[in-house]
């Protein structure tokens, strides 16, 4: 299992629309998380690490991703990771998790 920290920052990650920067106000590993204030169809992204290449070659692999909202934002998250694809709805106010397992609960992206 691998997690990604903010203490230190956010190295590696990129935001194509909107912004990213780290944030003290809500976190669930150490005392910072990442925030992405992003524009309509935007895109964050991250490097893909050795943690992630083995559960997207494993058929149990998967991952559990934390969200916050501050507030509802109607729509959906499109998350895509490898080759896989998944929705998170946004419509919550606090704490949400996406746990997935790709050949269970994911679909093949589009390419």
């Amino acid at each position: 299992m691998a997690l990604d920290s903010f203490e230190d920052g956010t190295e590696g990650w990129r935001a194509d629309g909107g912004k990213i920067s780290v944030s003290a106000t809500h976190w669930k590993l150490g005392k910072r998380s990442l925030r992405w204030d992003f524009t309509p169809g935007g895109t964050l992204r991250r490097p893909t690490d050795k943690a992630l290449t083995d559960a997207l070659a494993s058929r149990a692999g998967g991952v559990k991703i934390w969200l916050y909202c501050e507030k509802p934002v109607p729509g959906q998250l499109r998350i895509r990771i490898g080759t896989w694809s998944f929705p998170v709805n946004l419509g919550f106010t606090g704490w949400r998790t996406a746990w997935v397992q790709f050949v269970e609960d994911a679909k093949p992206a589009p390419a």
